[in-house]
């Protein structure tokens, strides 16, 4: 307030005053004065722009102007204005009247986005002729200007709108484009234009491409192309072509991860061979997520060109995907200090040096976030943010496409199994997608419950299992019934933490074994004794297979035996009794250890076992178990000092790693940012310095050859 008023005085925290020229004026752009003073508003002239004052046809107008290809005819330009005022303005007026977006937008950011997916499709010198007869060329116009209307107004919609708009939009526009050729079967979101055959509407599907299974992939490598994967990849390459941001969005578990890194992954190969010389930079956010780190992760990826100018290697572009992008905590006044430096940079194109403080621009570099939709700690994120991007809300899988997926996959897993087996995929498919979606309807997350979070992961993790055992080890029908038994157990059953809902489950997996899998067993028979699949049966054998148990008594003197040699290695004894309860702890812990990013959360109460049995399956899988000690002035640094030997010993080094962290050993939060990041992205922005990088990649040359 000493600002504004007469005394044109800034005074800072650390007492120090500052006299402002006379010639000075300070100028905001605010959206509301939610937040500010009587005093201050009252020094201050206040402007109200009104949005429809302006408008956004005049950003129509000029867009035409500039930015169409050159040779662009006036006819073309009038056309498109034409459809912007009849056609859109009615359907966004509907959109906004009777629809909800998963993600609220302003109306000239649809807009835009409409014209810049319009701009990235609408490319002279191949399928579209701008020396076309009149009559033709309008017609690639209205159906692209149609194609473009329906993934920028209605591609923001949750799924339960677009049948709504879907039939909305046919009607509407059949008046001004007559010959739009749209066929009346399914929704206007199943259809693509086939700029190169005949510019006729086409269904997604068609365009799918098959799917290949290899052992040598990795799991979680896996992508099932479907018509979910298929159409948004497709508007997404669209808007790289132009650098346009885009925000995807959509409920936990639908895949938007995953279909953002595919494509990128995709598009990294130069264009000479097929791709477009994308570099992806993948920035995980969550509640402690600092704007410092943020800036230091992405400029860490940059070269430096210049001393102001940063950008993504010669030749290429970069791509920064942000997921969770709403998770950073909302301060006193409404701001999420994260979301805001990245808003900055989609405005001014650069950073400004947090310790030189003078200001560096960013050039080739274009960004994606990603985020599921506002409520349950995750907070609604400033229009002045979202209104750069072009919003895609991505449909939770249906049925029939979970079903496709995983199928996919499962069947051409077995394609080496016995043939009685391979006629069980689709059975034990339906099963698990049934028993997923009862689960998530009946078992909700409540404050004792906080874990009951389902989503299509634990599916996809269900059949990860699956995926471990050999077809030597799984001979008949009722190996793989319970090997489908015991992963569903391993990631439903052992998240439950009261007798009734366990008992709840236990029907559920007995009704799905009979009507799905075709197999009588009763309550005895699979109950009365654990089924148990571990790999260490033969502890000395090389490689380990994935088994049924079926001698527990011999399962607990193999553990007895590997206790006794743990206890002979190790100055620190266990002394351990494996009852029922430590058996099955132990194997479920081992199997999640033998898998690739297998983490677990183990929850319990003090004195469970928790330590001592994490300790024992890291020695069972023949893997190096570490904590941190804490002592007085133990802080972040120590921390991260700690995290860079671990790191160093799994990646230099080569040694199987195992960190074990409890919540009494947090000292400080930023520690569970840091593991967040290990946990999302493999590792923790700017942890090693310039000449330790040095130090490791010279230390791997000789691992690499």
């Amino acid at each position: 307030n000493t600002v504004l008023d007469d005394n044109m005085t800034l005074c800072l925290a650390n007492g120090q005053r500052i006299k402002l020229k006379s010639e000075m004026r300070c100028l905001f752009e605010v959206n509301d004065l939610a937040v500010a003073s009587p005093a201050t508003v009252s020094r201050i002239g206040v402007v109200y722009v009104t949005p429809s004052d302006l408008g956004w046809i005049p950003y129509v107008q000029s867009w035409t102007q500039r930015a169409l290809p050159e040779g662009t005819t006036d006819a073309v330009k009038e056309r498109l204005i034409f459809l912007f005022e009849k056609g859109f303005a009615k359907g966004l007026a509907h959109q906004r009247k009777y629809l909800k977006e998963a993600v609220e937008s302003v109306d000239i950011q649809l807009v835009t986005a409409t014209c810049v997916l319009f701009q990235s499709l609408f490319v002279p010198g191949g399928v579209v002729k701008l020396d076309a007869p009149p009559a033709e060329l309008q017609a690639v116009v209205d159906k692209l200007f149609f194609f473009c209307y329906v993934w920028c107004v209605g591609g923001p919609l949750s799924n339960s709108h677009w049948e709504n708009f879907s039939d909305y939009s046919r009607e509407l526009f059949e008046e001004d484009i007559p010959a739009l050729g749209m066929p009346g079967k399914g929704l206007v979101f199943d259809y693509y234009l086939d700029l190169a055959d005949g510019n006729k509407f086409r269904e997604w599907s068609d365009i799918v491409p098959s799917f290949q299974y290899s052992d040598a992939v990795p799991y979680f490598s896996l992508v099932v192309p479907t018509v979910d994967t298929c159409r948004f990849s497709y508007i997404m390459k669209s808007l790289i072509t132009v650098d346009k941001p885009c925000f995807i969005t959509g409920v936990t578990g639908t895949g938007k991860t995953v279909a953002v890194q595919s494509l990128l992954n995709s598009l990294t190969p130069m264009p000479y061979d097929g791709g477009m010389g994308v570099v992806p930079l993948m920035i995980n956010f969550s509640a402690q997520t600092q704007a410092l780190v943020v800036q230091q992760s992405i400029e860490g990826k940059l070269e430096k060109k210049r001393k102001n100018l940063l950008g993504a290697p010669s030749g290429k572009k970069m791509v920064v995907f942000v997921d969770d992008v709403n998770m950073p905590t909302v301060e006193t006044y409404g701001a999420q200090p994260p979301v805001e430096l990245l808003r900055y940079f989609l405005d001014g194109k650069g950073f400004y040096d947090r310790d030189k403080l003078f200001y560096k621009d960013v050039v080739d570099v274009l960004m994606f976030a990603g985020a599921a939709p506002p409520g349950g700690g995750r907070a609604v994120i400033t229009q002045r943010f979202t209104r750069h991007f072009n919003l895609l809300c991505m449909p939770p899988a249906s049925e029939s496409a979970l079903s496709v997926i995983f199928s996919s996959i499962l069947s051409a897993f077995l394609v080496k199994f016995e043939p009685d087996i391979q006629k069980m995929c689709n059975g034990v498919v339906s099963a698990t997608i049934e028993t997923y979606h009862k689960i998530s309807e009946e078992l909700l997350p409540t404050p004792a419950k906080f874990h009951y979070t389902f989503n299509m992961r634990d599916i996809s993790k269900v059949f990860q299992g699956m995926l471990m055992v050999k077809p030597r080890k799984c001979t008949d029908m009722d190996c793989f019934s319970k090997l489908w038994i015991h992963e569903m157990f391993r990631i439903f059953f052992d998240r439950l933490i009261n007798e009734e809902d366990q008992l709840w489950f236990r029907k559920q997996v007995l009704d799905m074994t009979g009507r799905h899998l075709k197999m009588s067993y009763s309550n005895e028979d699979l109950y009365d004794k654990p089924i148990i699949f571990a790999d260490f049966l033969k502890p000395d054998a090389d490689p380990r297979f994935y088994e049924e148990i079926k001698d527990l008594p011999k399962l607990t003197n193999v553990l007895n035996d590997l206790l006794d040699n743990y206890n002979a290695t190790f100055p620190t004894q266990m002394n351990l009794v494996f009852f029922i309860d430590a058996l099955r702890h132990a194997t479920r812990i081992c199997r999640i250890m033998r898998q690739p990013r297998g983490n677990a959360m183990l929850i319990g109460v003090g004195g469970s076992g928790k330590q001592s049995l994490t300790k024992m399956s890291s020695f069972v899988c023949n893997m190096t178990c570490a904590t941190i000690e804490i002592n007085r002035g133990y802080g972040i640094m120590n921390f991260r000092e700690d995290i860079k030997k671990f790191m160093i010993s799994a990646g230099v080094e080569g040694l199987d790693f195992v960190f074990y962290f409890t919540d009494s050993q947090i000292v400080d939060e930023t520690m569970l940012e840091d593991l967040n990041n290990v946990l999302n992205t493999g590792e923790i922005p700017n942890l090693f310095p310039q000449d330790e990088i040095d130090k490791v990649l010279s230390d791997m040359i000789p691992v690499c050859r």
